[in-house]
């Protein structure tokens, strides 16, 4: 027998999401492929309904089994924001998926809690010209929230020692996003020009 809760299912999404040879599968409405011992090309398509339904549909999978029912497991990325819903033993998969997807965007919004090129932090280099170089972000990181939870958003940097020489862009550390506690985005910190 194999248990799987509705939250498992979303954790693995979410884990997937990060990947984007995951991302390109999962999002493939239809494939042409060779057919072996065939003189010509097999065409497959997705099930999954919300990918040319739903505005940014962009994934992942439909499941039956008779223990299950109807299941679908589906992604909306929307503005920079990626939501990822579950529905189990539902008559109404689609339905219930669009329903939960769409209470998700109502609820959150793209927020930005480091931006690209904002210097973040200055750290000692050891052997070099200069006894000090700047640190900023390689990225805009980027999170989805409510407003009455940017609040819960903290950052850890981690930098190893530097030594000479240093170059611009140069990778030395990074930054974490923390969302109470817990990790959820980064991004690396480079040497700035």
């Amino acid at each position: 027998n194999h248990y799987i809760t509705a939250a498992d299912l979303a954790l693995i999404a979410a884990a997937g999401y990060k990947n984007p040879i995951f991302v390109s599968i999962v999002s493939t409405i239809n494939k042409r492929m060779p057919w072996p011992g065939k003189d010509h090309e097999r065409d497959l398509y997705n099930e999954n309904k919300l990918l040319w339904q739903y505005e940014g549909g962009n994934g992942v999978k439909t499941g039956y089994t008779d223990a299950a029912g109807r299941c679908l497991v589906s992604g909306a990325k929307r503005n920079g924001v990626q939501l990822i819903a579950v529905v189990l033993d539902s008559d109404f998969m689609w339905t219930d998926s669009m329903k939960l997807l769409d209470y998700g965007f109502s609820q959150v919004s793209p927020y930005t809690v480091v931006r690209q090129g904002d210097v973040l932090k200055t750290v000692r280099v050891g052997d070099g010209k200069t006894d000090k170089v700047t640190l900023a972000s390689a990225d805009d990181v980027v999170v989805a929230a409510s407003p009455d939870e940017h609040d819960k958003f903290t950052t850890v940097m981690e930098v190893a020692k530097v030594k000479a020489p240093v170059y611009p862009g140069q990778k030395l550390g990074r930054i974490k996003v923390l969302y109470e506690g817990k990790e959820v985005a980064g991004t690396n910190l480079v040497a700035t020009g």
